[in-house]
């Protein structure tokens, strides 16, 4: 299917991402209640409210809500509006000295931030699986 959808004259871009999870998908369904009680006690019964404006990609807008478990669980679950909520960000800030950061994207991401009209800066690189743990998690990176 890669191959159909990879089309240079339409300008189409497709990749088989190596994941070992269905996630933004209906199979993650049956882990939710799972996802949701493991998650009460890091993540409390209290509602987070962010300090800064925040785009959701899982809702292609503005933030409205609070960042607590439903909003972890629908990024999770649901389909992810990345190209929605960048266009979103470029059409209410403009294009011009807008920077994009996203800490430790897939580099799949990169290429949608540039379709959109962005300059993506990586501060945090995805650890090489073929190179040894040590000082090369986010943690370290950050």
């Amino acid at each position: 299917m890669v191959e159909l959808a990879n089309d240079p004259k339409d300008k189409i871009f497709a990749a088989k991402l190596r994941v070992g999870c269905a996630f933004h998908t209906p199979l993650m369904e049956p882990q939710e209640e799972l996802f949701k009680s493991l998650m009460q006690e890091p993540l409390g019964k209290g509602t987070n409210k962010p300090v800064a404006r925040v785009m959701s990609t899982a809702d292609g807008k503005w933030l409205d809500r609070d960042l607590d478990i439903d909003y972890c669980w629908d990024n999770i679950r649901r389909p992810v509006l990345f190209g929605t909520a960048i266009n979103k960000l470029i059409n209410d800030e403009g294009s011009e000295g807008l920077l994009f950061l996203e800490i430790a994207p897939h580099p799949v991401l990169k290429a949608y931030i540039e379709q959109c009209g962005g300059e993506p800066v990586s501060l945090i690189r995805r650890p090489n699986p073929k190179v040894p743990a040590q000082n090369t998690g986010e943690h370290y990176q950050f």
